[in-house]
């Protein structure tokens, strides 16, 4: 009963704690939708969906990251975000954003 409880728990934290990964990727699209709110699309990303990723503009730091996605946007560089799914029905919330420099 033991083994049971424990395997149980095991898999409902696993399902519970899911680790988020990243996406690669150049920046396709970017679509304010409102005063608060940016989607924007990654060109080749891993999760090859026709939906958006988003993140509101409520504080300084993704103010940041909207400037970092139009510079990005304009040089060609690639950007990664971390999502904790691929959006397949909805668009999906970025949990940051960061971009590498050679």
């Amino acid at each position: 009963m033991k083994k049971v409880l424990f395997v149980l728990l095991t898999l409902i934290s696993s399902l519970v704690f899911a680790d988020p990964f990243t996406v690669t990727g150049q920046v396709k699209r970017i679509y304010p939708t409102s005063p608060e709110r940016v989607h924007f699309r990654i060109d080749n990303d891993r999760c090859s969906s026709s939906k958006y990723f988003y993140f509101d503009l409520n504080n300084e730091t993704k103010k940041a990251w909207f400037s970092m996605l139009l510079a990005a946007a304009t040089t060609g560089s690639e950007i990664k975000i971390s999502i904790s799914e691929c959006p397949e029905k909805d668009h999906v919330a970025i949990r940051y954003m960061y971009q590498d420099f050679n």
